[in-house]
């Protein structure tokens, strides 16, 4: 038997769901929206998942060996998947986390034993009111059947990632997190909206690594291309 929230159904009767792209009532996105989504390219980095590598690795995973198993993402951040996202993280559109978490969770094979949002700092988190990595953590725990713990603190604040370079993104991150001790022996999938280099999931990664995790995989909603990240 389904329990319907009451809330919910009052928000739906005030404000009814429209789809994301074509506004069609009744959905946060339909069945043609939704194939219109940008699928990540079979062609990826099998550990950051940089779309366009011409190998297995991409140059910068080859190079420098990154502290993360593996990242995963369903969609490259273009068009309708980037608009969902910044709808979702700036204009306050939560609703998208249960479109995209589900897309997010298929894509992970690796078995983890808890899902861990990436933090904002608490200034952040107070002016933009939520966290969206936590949002989409919350239901990428539930579609997967794992806890969801914040296993990850922010130590300092950090400038806004947005338009810098890949070596700027690594320097604007390193030893911003630290992990709960309680890491120690879990198989963590950290989740986030979007990769962009993979400094931020990388930065988490290694804390929790030096926390006692036995693994860190990452899984995203949307993945940049190299040309986006670089």
């Amino acid at each position: 038997m389904v329990t319907l929230n009451p809330i919910a159904l009052i928000l739906d009767l005030i404000s009814p769901p429209r789809c994301a792209r074509c506004a069609i009532r009744g959905t946060w996105l339909c069945s043609a929206c939704a194939e219109r989504l940008p699928r990540l390219d079979e062609h990826h980095c099998r550990v950051c998942a940089a779309p366009g590598a011409r190998s297995t690795l991409c140059p910068d995973c080859y190079r420098e060996h990154p502290p993360i198993a593996g990242i995963t993402a369903p969609f490259e951040h273009r068009e309708l998947a980037r608009t969902m996202v910044l709808n979702m993280k700036y204009r306050g559109h939560r609703h998208l986390a249960h479109v995209l978490a589900p897309a997010m969770a298929a894509t992970v094979t690796a078995h983890a034993t808890v899902v861990v949002p990436v933090p904002l700092h608490p200034e952040r988190k107070r002016e933009r009111g939520f966290n969206q990595a936590e949002l989409l953590a919350r239901d990428v725990a539930a579609t997967m059947r794992l806890p969801m713990r914040r296993l990850l603190t922010r130590t300092r604040p950090t400038p806004p990632q947005a338009g810098s370079s890949r070596v700027a993104r690594l320097a604007n991150v390193r030893r911003a997190f630290k992990a709960h001790p309680a890491a120690k022996g879990e198989v963590v999938l950290l989740v986030d909206d979007v990769c962009t280099t993979g400094a931020t999931l990388f930065a988490c990664a290694a804390a929790l690594s030096q926390a006692g995790a036995a693994s860190v995989f990452g899984v995203t909603a949307t993945r940049a291309s190299l040309e986006q990240g670089h």
